[in-house]
């Protein structure tokens, strides 16, 4: 009794996190943490790759685009890669989620799971729609006969319309609410610097405010074009970053589960 009576409170407190950082919970956290910073870092990496390839024309009459579009050898593929990045980013994020656990920012880290979840379906359908669908009505139309180019133009105008609402939806969803509430849970948990935190607010609140518009917009709308490759490249400088500082707080986590001993 004298023995346990005289274990001091920083030992006993020593003891206890050294079990949780042996606890198989422990490993679940750092497995969470090298899993999303892998995901994350890849992911964004795809999407420079894809957003960097994917051309941004001057000239946004139907006709220019879809001529622009049919001659593109690269353009399914541009927007595959895209969509496999777009994959590996959610899954960056739902990671992202589980270490706001427990933390004042919980709440507004689910929340924007949710947004984002919501948003990248979307998204990703839009993606397939211009990558794939616009292509082959793009090549319809370039080699179909001078009495049908009409016809092939106005199936293609009313596609591109529907294309477009569901890319604003998602871009309101997605990089506008779901990124802004990330941003939110960062500046209120503490986790990651502030400063990553008030950046996602920015960014998401931008692509808000482009989204909305291109949504009451519609295709004519153009001139949110330069605002949206601002605010999407800023989304995800903020997933690479935030990958990168979960890669190290992983290799921190393991670097303080080596040293400390179990208790005996």
């Amino acid at each position: 009794m004298e023995g346990i009576s005289n274990l001091s409170t920083s030992d006993a407190n020593t003891m206890a996190r050294t079990v949780a950082d042996r606890s198989p919970a422990g490993t679940q956290d750092r497995t969470v943490l090298v899993t999303g910073a892998w995901l994350a870092v890849l992911g964004a990496l795809l999407a420079f790759v894809a957003n960097g390839l994917h051309p941004h024309p001057s000239d946004f009459r139907l006709e220019s685009l879809l001529q622009q579009i049919a001659q593109n050898g690269a353009w399914s593929t541009v927007h595959m890669t895209l969509i496999f990045g777009l994959l590996l980013i959610l899954g960056a994020l739902v990671a992202i989620t589980f270490t706001f656990e427990g933390k004042p920012g919980a709440t507004a880290a689910r929340f924007a799971c949710m947004a984002s979840l919501m948003g990248g379906a979307l998204i990703m359908v839009s993606t397939a729609m211009d990558g794939f669908a616009m292509n082959r009505l793009a090549s319809a139309w370039l080699d179909a006969a001078p009495g049908d180019k009409a016809t092939a133009l106005g199936i293609a105008s009313a596609f591109e319309d529907a294309q477009y609402a569901v890319y604003s939806l998602s871009i309101v969803i997605f990089l506008g609410i779901g990124i802004f509430l990330y941003g939110l849970a960062t500046v209120q948990s503490g986790t990651y610097p502030k400063a990553l935190g008030w950046l996602a607010m920015l960014s998401g609140g931008g692509s808000f405010v482009v989204g909305v518009a291109q949504s009451f917009g519609g295709p004519d709308l153009r001139t949110t074009e330069v605002f949206f490759v601002l605010f999407s490249m800023l989304s995800t400088v903020w997933v690479l970053v935030m990958g990168v500082l979960m890669w190290r707080r992983a290799r921190l986590t393991q670097a303080h589960r080596d040293l400390v001993p179990m208790p005996s």
